[in-house]
């Protein structure tokens, strides 16, 4: 009886969604609203570590953090950005599950030829993954077939993003050059976790 409320359930709450007319990607914890269709406000987390060079440390290109959280990062970076490699890996505090937040656990920087590109790995609060959120201002899909999300023409040193989640991870990759290379780069986005 159980299991035929919880498909009732979901039932409903697709029909909600669909009656709302939000497209909606999930991945475990996380809830992305298609910015094309979403007809109700969502969160717009911030996803992105400063992309200033402070507070970076030059890194090889295996990262690995000392507390073993994930580091998301190009499989291999291009040999124009692979000039400079530095990773921030910031002191983070718990936070708490009832609080709608997000963490930035570990930002790459791959510099080199004047391009500068940014894999930022974050996590929301668990009740902020409930909270659908906007991840960009336009749906777009992988080379590798994953969902995601891309922004353009922002202001300062990145004006480009791609977004897209990997398990209970938000991962954005940005940088000053086109778009097709940030979609280019995030299919080869490996996750590392150890110490």
């Amino acid at each position: 009886m159980l299991t035929r409320h919880r498909s009732i359930g979901a039932l409903f709450a697709l029909i909600v969604f669909l009656a709302l007319g939000v497209g909606v990607s999930a991945s475990r914890l996380l809830t992305a609203i298609n910015p094309e269709e979403a007809k109700a406000p969502a969160l717009v987390p911030p996803l992105l570590a400063p992309p200033g060079s402070s507070g970076y440390t030059p890194a090889t290109s295996v990262i690995f953090a000392p507390d073993g959280r994930p580091v998301a990062q190009l499989s291999e970076a291009p040999a124009d950005l692979g000039q400079r490699i530095a990773v921030n890996i910031p002191k983070t505090a718990g936070i708490e599950d009832s609080s709608v937040a997000y963490s930035v656990l570990a930002s790459v920087r791959y510099e080199g030829s004047g391009q500068i590109v940014l894999v930022t790995t974050a996590r929301p609060s668990p009740s902020a993954a409930q909270q659908p959120a906007v991840l960009g201002s336009q749906t777009i899909r992988l080379t590798n077939g994953i969902t995601a999300w891309a922004t353009e023409d922002m202001p300062g040193e990145v004006t480009n993003q791609v977004v897209f989640i990997e398990g209970d991870l938000i991962i954005t990759v940005a940088g000053n050059v086109p778009t097709d290379l940030l979609k280019d780069l995030a299919s080869r986005v490996t996750i590392k976790t150890g110490g």
